[in-house]
């Protein structure tokens, strides 16, 4: 095949190269988040012993059942006051880059999950609802020497074409938040998402949701 040159035409310098089909996700490290972590990583290690969970993406590691509104007591309802408010930043300042409207109502599910030594979350996605995110009550153990990906919260691209082929030397293919207590994500329901293994002793904990936009 025949390589020609392509020159560049000055008239074209000053136009603007649109990013189209942008990824929102909003992080916020909450303040002052000891004492409420603390009382959540209590009631989430003794609900643990209560209750089986079941199993999602999760391979070993404890998932609640979506329930965690109920048994949390005012830990939970202080966590869900800041997800809410977090939920609905994400949404304003969406809104405000695609001229939406506000006033939405939203259905909210919560789960706590406890991962221990070699414990992760695989590839999965939330389908049927519009954000999803992830709350840090316990980051568990620093990562050692060689493993920084321990416990790492890891969005994937959500176009994998793109990855492929399109300049993959300058697309990401994924983003990797490595958890802090009091870190809270929110994040399109659509975007794949894992944990990658956790190696530590004291318990990885965290609290995961949906919010499922309602009818007006």
């Amino acid at each position: 095949m025949t390589e020609t040159p392509v020159a560049a035409d000055p008239a074209l310098a000053q136009k603007r190269l649109a990013q189209l089909f942008a990824t929102p996700v909003l992080e916020y490290e909450w303040p002052e988040s000891a004492a409420l972590n603390e009382r959540l990583r209590t009631v989430i290690l003794a609900q643990e012993q209560k209750d089986g969970g079941e199993v999602r993406s999760n391979a070993g590691g404890w998932h609640s059942k979506s329930d965690l509104d109920r048994w949390a007591g005012p830990a939970g309802q202080e966590l869900i006051g800041r997800i809410g408010a977090q939920i609905n930043q994400a949404t304003g300042l969406y809104y405000k880059q695609t001229n939406g409207k506000d006033a939405i109502r939203w259905r909210l599910s919560l789960w706590a999950n406890v991962n221990r030594n070699g414990q992760f979350n695989r590839v999965h996605i939330h389908p049927g609802c519009t954000w999803s995110g992830v709350y840090y009550v316990d980051p568990g153990d620093a990562p050692a020497d060689g493993m920084a990906d321990s416990g790492a919260f890891v969005l994937q691209h959500p176009n994998l074409g793109a990855v492929m082929s399109f300049f993959p030397d300058l697309t990401p293919q994924s983003f990797a938040v490595q958890p802090r207590a009091g870190l809270c994500l929110v994040f399109p329901s659509y975007l794949p998402h894992e944990v990658y293994p956790y190696r530590g002793q004291r318990p990885r904990i965290s609290v995961a949701f949906n919010a499922r936009r309602e009818a007006a």
